[in-house]
């Protein structure tokens, strides 16, 4: 993603849709905590959404775990990919923005490149994932894309914030 020269300085910050994601929500429905993926390996995003409950996302040409129940597991697949979206903020003031509105703490001590949470942002329920020092992606029900993506606009205009 290319950065923006503004008269902010060298750098801006771009917002822009993630394209072609494949997601998987994997669900734990035998009563115990953490959801065992199978399968789980490089190119594969794995984010902690809820109790028993991890969101697998396939970068590239990364292969997930089928969709479907699996009774030796006790864990239940589910495709996802076309119910959210996901938003890429990045740029040297990406955590300033992105502080405004998340209801988390950014420091790099307890929330490190690729740490992920589900948390309030602004008045979206979002999953806050940091992919790079400078760059974070915001997962969010497809229904409310457009309505985040002109938030994240707006909330960063100080910033520079452009879309890409």
């Amino acid at each position: 993603m290319a950065e923006t020269a503004t008269s902010l300085g060298a750098t801006a910050v771009v917002v822009a849709e993630r394209l072609g994601l494949t997601k998987r929500l994997v669900k734990r429905i035998d009563g115990s905590d953490g959801a065992e993926v199978a399968g789980a390996a490089t190119g594969i995003e794995r984010h902690a959404v809820g109790p028993g409950e991890t969101l697998l996302v396939a970068i590239g040409e990364a292969e997930l775990p089928a969709p479907g129940y699996d009774a030796d597991t006790g864990t239940l697949v589910v495709e996802i990919s076309s119910s959210q979206v996901v938003f890429r903020l990045s740029g040297e003031k990406a955590q300033a923005v992105v502080a405004k509105a998340a209801a988390i703490d950014l420091d790099d001590r307890h929330f490190p490149v690729l740490a992920s949470a589900v948390c309030r942002f602004g008045a979206y329920r979002v999953l806050l994932h940091r992919a790079e020092a400078n760059s974070y992606d915001l997962h969010v029900d497809r229904s409310l894309g457009k309505a985040l993506r002109d938030y994240l606009l707006d909330l960063g205009a100080e910033f520079g914030v452009t879309e890409g």
